[in-house]
């Protein structure tokens, strides 16, 4: 009976110890603690792979005009104040792999995104050149970025600044997710079809958000 307990506090004790070393971080919300890691998971380099290859052939097509040639999205947010607003706009889908607005309102997130240009350029270079990913890094004040590539086609971006009651341990303070289209018979396969950032407010407690999605 004693080793079967044993047994079960080890088990338990190890479950805890991969998860905390783990890269994470998709429950976490603004204010909780980032979980830290430098190395990718063998899931997160396919993950990423996966996600560079639909940046590259969306890319791919923008280029030769076969892309979708506009995208109608929705526009949302909420200051720390806690008004909120919700608009449309339209944008055209340019050969030069960019966006040209073509309504009322600006995009949250106006970089279209490929595996050569935004957010994961870099990491997007690393897979094929079959460099070890970089999947955290550090800002010149100190911020921690970590990047969270899962297998749906999404990824989060997070940074987190050093806690004032523990400066081995980092709370974040934005937390970005991008979801892109993973229909490959859609025009828009590729394409980010939800962006979302969390940002704490000046009072530490609250967040406010931006998103924009099709």
């Amino acid at each position: 009976m004693k080793k079967l307990l044993l047994s079960t506090i080890f088990l338990l004790c190890s479950c805890g110890r991969d998860y905390a070393n783990s890269n994470s971080n998709s429950g976490a919300v603004v204010g909780d603690t980032l979980n830290l890691a430098s190395t990718a998971t063998t899931s997160e380099i396919s993950s990423a792979r996966e996600i560079c290859n639909a940046y590259r052939t969306k890319r791919l097509k923008i280029i030769s005009g076969s892309s979708v040639s506009s995208i109608n999205f929705n526009l949302k947010n909420r200051s720390c104040e806690g008004s909120s607003y919700e608009n449309t706009t339209e944008v055209a889908v340019d050969t030069r792999v960019s966006f040209v607005n073509k309504g009322l309102w600006n995009l949250y997130q106006p970089n279209l995104e490929t595996d050569l240009s935004g957010s994961l350029a870099k990491i997007c270079s690393e897979v094929y050149s079959g460099s070890a990913l970089s999947i955290l890094s550090y800002a010149s004040d100190g911020t921690a970025i970590q990047y969270q590539l899962n297998s749906d086609l999404s990824f989060f971006i997070y940074r987190g600044v050093k806690s004032e009651t523990d400066s081995t341990k980092y709370t974040v303070t934005e937390k970005v997710k991008f979801t892109l289209d993973s229909d490959t018979n859609s025009d828009t396969f590729g394409y980010v079809k939800d962006y979302k950032k969390d940002s704490m407010c000046s009072n530490g407690k609250d967040f406010s958000y931006i998103q924009q999605y099709f």
